[in-house]
């Protein structure tokens, strides 16, 4: 798991400086960020879970676009659905994003991904306001349904986190809260070769996780049981 740590980190160092590399558009405010989350049992609530289950997500907020482009990778989780929640650290909130689901329960209107397994998998897609629903029943946190500029901003006060159920824990076995890592600079010429790097190094960024995140995985499976 520190391996792994360590070549995300480095990974990221290297998406950061393709993010933050270049002047930045006249408004600011609305350049797209860059977040991410590291899932594990530790995370959960109310209970905290001793989990063999780790992920890793990722992705670039848009608010001109009007799109989270995100990549989810996972393991050792044998996945039934997985979210986005809005509540903070060591809260349980309701959900607002299906991210994938196998159990046949997608929101009226909507079509979700299945969730690859059975227990390691990544998936990717687009979140835009038709994707966003109200967390729980009435009055539903306060989010209504459609909000995209409501979840951006819960996302930027690191209220929202991610959330992968399971066969063996219906409401989570591991998740983690969404932290944000960087601004991308806008440029009036040439964005579109800019959000094309991006995209380019997340997608690189987790081949490279998936990878070394299965090398761990074996490691510690091979590792001998300790004397008695």
């Amino acid at each position: 798991m520190k391996l792994l740590k360590r070549v995300s980190m480095l990974a990221f160092g290297a998406l950061a400086l393709v993010a933050i590399a270049g002047p930045s558009g006249a408004n600011g405010k609305n350049r797209p960020l860059i977040v991410r989350a590291w899932l594990t049992g530790y995370e959960e609530a109310p209970l905290t879970l001793s989990s063999p289950g780790r992920g890793f997500f990722r992705a670039i907020v848009d608010e001109d676009e009007g799109t989270i482009q995100y990549w989810l990778t996972y393991s050792d989780v044998p996945i039934t659905q997985s979210h986005l929640h809005l509540g903070t650290h060591h809260q349980a909130g309701g959900i607002t994003v299906f991210l994938c689901t196998n159990l046949g329960n997608p929101p009226a209107g909507q079509t979700v991904q299945a969730c690859p397994g059975p227990t390691s998998g990544q998936i990717t897609g687009t979140i835009t306001s038709e994707n966003v629903i109200p967390p729980g029943a009435a009055p539903s946190q306060g989010l209504k349904a459609g909000d995209f500029a409501a979840l951006v901003d819960a996302i930027r006060n690191d209220a929202v986190y991610v959330n992968i159920h399971t066969v063996v824990f219906a409401a989570g076995e591991i998740r983690g809260q969404l932290q944000y890592l960087a601004k991308v600079g806008r440029r009036r010429r040439g964005s579109t070769r800019r959000r094309s790097l991006l995209e380019t190094a997340c997608v690189e960024s987790s081949r490279l996780i998936t990878t070394v995140h299965r090398a761990d995985s074996l490691t510690r499976r091979s590792r001998p049981a300790a004397p008695r």
